[in-house]
């Protein structure tokens, strides 16, 4: 298959690398000024692979075909979209005008179906979530890890058309090992999901980093709880969290889920990947918070834990990062300053 993932982000570059080992062809689709750097130098990707329980390190050149947005293939089978939330809207206006492959969309989005819809009709789209890859991107490396206890999260097929979409897709997941695990309802489980992401931010920069709340019990205690009132908009929503895996995992009594979660953070690459994220995608994780806040204060949820943390992410958001606003580009695998977060304007 001729398979094309839009960017160089660790989970598309990982998933991509994946497949490419399984025989298929990898194309990835780079900002024009990029393509000859990375057709010249490769893609270097250092990954720790736990599947099978086991831990195996090391580091490849990864050398996919690259193209820029000024001559696409028009001959592809997967189109793979994984890429900062803040930047979906654009680079699905970008695939509409495309009239190639099954667009397989594998990331965390709040509103999900609702943002896919305004740009491609339902036939011409798989929904996933890469819930067994995390890692990040340090200008032009991708450290990836590969996790034994996920799934590729895929969406279950609701008509004989989509099953003709998606059975394809599970199969080149499975060859290439990434286990898929079809998931009926699965806007519920992404749009849950979103709220794991989404709820540490506002700690994480008022502690100064992952570490200093993962290391502190009542900081812990602290992040659940704000998790929960995003559960709360969940259910103002319509869905069932408690019966979602593993974001159920919640509701599990504090005295019981503090140490848990201190005690799976203290895992090395847990931990690595925790960092990375909020290391290089403070403003996804700010985007999402901001989201949340916005449909939750729409639905009359109250929010206070979660709501506390604005103070904090406006002066991150109009501080750390500047003024000036950098360039942005959705092919770009660095996080770029969106234009706005929703509820956030000055």
């Amino acid at each position: 298959m001729k398979i094309l993932s839009i960017g160089t982000g660790v989970i598309g570059t990982t998933y991509l690398w994946k497949f490419a080992e399984a025989g298929h062809e990898a194309r990835v689709l780079v900002r024009a000024g990029k393509e000859h750097s990375i057709s010249d130098s490769g893609i270097q990707i250092n990954y720790v692979d736990k599947r099978n329980r086991k831990r195996i390190t090391g580091t490849e050149l990864f050398r996919p075909a690259v193209f820029i947005s000024q001559n696409i293939p028009d001959d592809n089978d997967i189109v793979i979209v994984s890429v900062h939330s803040h930047q979906l809207d654009q680079v699905l206006e970008m695939i509409s005008a495309l009239n190639t492959g099954t667009v397989f969309i594998l990331q965390n989005t709040w509103k999900c179906r609702e943002t896919v819809n305004r740009y491609l009709h339902p036939d011409r789209y798989i929904l996933g979530f890469p819930h067994m890859v995390g890692g990040t991107n340090r200008g032009g490396e991708i450290d990836t890890i590969i996790f034994d206890d996920g799934h590729t999260r895929i969406e279950s097929a609701d008509s004989d058309h989509k099953k003709k979409l998606i059975q394809p897709l599970l199969g080149l997941l499975q060859t290439a090992g990434l286990k898929p695990r079809p998931t009926r309802a699965i806007e519920n489980w992404i749009i849950s999901h979103h709220i794991q992401q989404a709820s540490g931010i506002g700690l994480f920069l008022k502690y100064g980093g992952p570490e200093n709340v993962l290391a502190d019990k009542a900081r812990v205690r602290e992040m659940i709880l704000t998790a929960r009132e995003g559960l709360r908009v969940c259910r103002k929503m319509g869905m069932r969290p408690l019966f979602i895996s593993p974001i159920n995992i919640l509701y599990i009594p504090l005295f019981i889920l503090v140490p848990l979660f201190r005690k799976m953070f203290s895992a090395e690459d847990e931990m690595n990947m925790v960092r990375g994220h909020y290391e290089h995608g403070k403003y996804e994780m700010m985007h999402g918070w901001s989201e949340v806040l916005e449909t939750g204060r729409k639905l009359n949820v109250k929010m206070p834990r979660w709501e506390s943390y604005e103070e904090v992410i406006k002066e991150t958001m109009a501080g750390t990062f500047g003024v000036a606003e950098p360039e942005y580009d959705p092919l770009d695998d660095q996080e770029t300053k969106p234009e706005k977060v929703a509820g956030l304007e000055a």
